[in-house]
């Protein structure tokens, strides 16, 4: 069952940047860093890197085994258990902690904490829930698990971490949608679809 963005083959037309986070997650990727994307998919955040940071070390971890091949052809390291025994410098996980359990996203959080080198850079993105209008949205994903990420969750999973910078992206371009979620959501920032979290190991 092909249920990711990144399989399907049939292109839609969309207004959304679909690498908005993923480009706002360069800036915090020098030259030179060892760098372990969890939930690689079809590797595109691994070539923008590669393009942009061509001296970067750079590692693959997915479940999927679509997700493996296209890693392993594109010649990247590929990693799908947890028996990693390499650190790095900064760790990415773009839209993927929704849909872990809260099982599951304890034992992420302490794989990224024994994996990530200290003073290192953790980077989330996930969906923004802050309107009943966005709560609803969320659930249009047969995928999704509750309880849905909140910084406030986030800052628990991830003890010991500081968040130094947010994005908020992918805004309702319907005006009523968007009046629907400053009136339920009672701030701007609820008419945002995702948000992107970077955060710093203590």
């Amino acid at each position: 069952m092909k249920l990711h963005q990144w399989q399907q083959t049939r292109k839609e037309f969309t207004l959304l940047d679909t690498l908005k986070a993923k480009r706002f997650a360069l800036k915090y990727i020098a030259d030179g860093d060892t760098v372990l994307d969890i939930g690689c998919g079809n590797c595109d955040f691994l070539d923008l890197v590669k393009q942009q940071r061509p001296n970067t070390n750079l590692h693959a971890f997915d479940i999927n085994r679509e997700a493996r091949k296209i890693a392993e052809q594109k010649g990247y390291p590929f990693h799908s258990t947890f028996s990693i025994s390499k650190t790095f410098n900064v760790i990415t996980m773009f839209e993927c902690l929704e849909h872990l359990d809260y099982q599951a996203r304890l034992e992420y959080a302490a794989l990224i904490t024994r994996l990530l080198t200290k003073d290192g850079t953790l980077i989330l993105s996930f969906p923004h829930i802050k309107s009943s209008l966005s709560l609803a949205h969320y659930y249009d994903n047969p995928e999704h698990k509750p309880p849905y990420p909140l910084q406030s969750n986030i800052l628990k999973l991830f003890d010991g971490y500081r968040i130094i910078n947010k994005l908020y992206f992918h805004p309702w371009l319907n005006p009523l949608k968007i009046a629907s979620c400053l009136i339920t959501g009672l701030s701007l920032n609820a008419s945002y679809h995702n948000v992107c979290f970077v955060l710093q190991r203590n």
